[in-house]
């Protein structure tokens, strides 16, 4: 059996690492990254809940959760309209 990638589609950089505390939260959370042009916050289903401008150089932003419903959410980290990493996070 070969395997061959298929032309056209980007490979994955597992380097790309963030961290979010505190996991769970209950009314902010803290996102440091490494280099970012955007946040968005989505619910369980999708929908999309926030979304974060990151200035140039900017490696941590504090979101303000303190209107969400207790549960489950995801946040996408975006580098010129590429999602990086996605992670999940927890409101108690």
């Amino acid at each position: 059996i070969n395997v061959t990638c298929p032309a056209g589609v980007s490979s994955l950089d597992y380097n790309y690492v963030s961290s979010v505390y505190p996991n769970p939260f209950t009314a902010k959370f803290s996102i440091e990254f490494l280099d970012a042009d955007m946040i968005t916050l989505y619910n369980v289903i999708g929908d999309e809940i926030k979304t974060i401008s990151v200035r140039p150089g900017q490696t941590k932003a504090e979101i303000n959760a303190v209107d969400l419903r207790d549960g489950i959410y995801f946040y996408c980290i975006l580098k010129e309209g590429i999602v990086i990493e996605t992670r999940k996070i927890v409101k108690n």
